[in-house]
């Protein structure tokens, strides 16, 4: 009995960061890998070094990204993190607006 209260507290903040860090991570990383595999020419990505990239040519392992007119780059296909969503001015206004509606409303 003592030896099972002992081990009670590990076992509860090993299910704590089971569901915190591993569990959100891992869903994630599913998600990435099954942009990569869906991944079809023209879709705009970027990779893990920060590179912004059309995809111009796929093969199994590798992508080809054309990062400006004429210029390619063949890199990996597990170097792509995602899709690249370019804010427009109009988002960057709305989320301006919303922050000053947040301040306005903790002011009172």
């Amino acid at each position: 009995m003592d030896i099972l209260l002992s081990v009670l507290p590990i076992f509860f903040i090993f299910l704590i960061f089971y569901f915190l860090v591993i569990r959100p991570q891992s869903r994630l990383e599913s998600k990435r890998r099954e942009f990569i595999k869906n991944l079809k020419k023209g879709d705009i990505v970027y990779t893990s070094g920060g590179i912004i990239g059309k995809v111009y040519d796929i093969s199994d392992k590798t992508l080809t990204l054309e990062i400006s007119k004429d210029v390619r780059l063949k890199i990996l296909r597990d170097t792509v993190q995602g899709p690249f969503i370019e804010k427009t001015e109009d988002q960057d206004k709305k989320q301006q607006q919303k922050q000053q509606k947040e301040e306005k409303n903790s002011d009172k």
